[in-house]
């Protein structure tokens, strides 16, 4: 049996300390996060994931 996990991972918009504008890095995101989740959730039986 599988099941459909989601996590949501938010980010804020704006520097908490500056109040100045944050812009997501999709490359920091794929190189920095992605082997983590592999990592951490594979051994589990993680098949797949997405980032939406």
């Amino acid at each position: 049996m599988s099941a459909r996990i989601t996590t949501v991972v938010a980010y804020p918009s704006k520097h908490p300390g500056t109040g100045e504008p944050i812009k997501f890095n999709m490359s920091y995101c794929l190189s920095g996060h992605t082997p983590i989740i592999d990592r951490a959730w594979g051994p589990h039986g993680m098949k797949s994931w997405s980032i939406n």
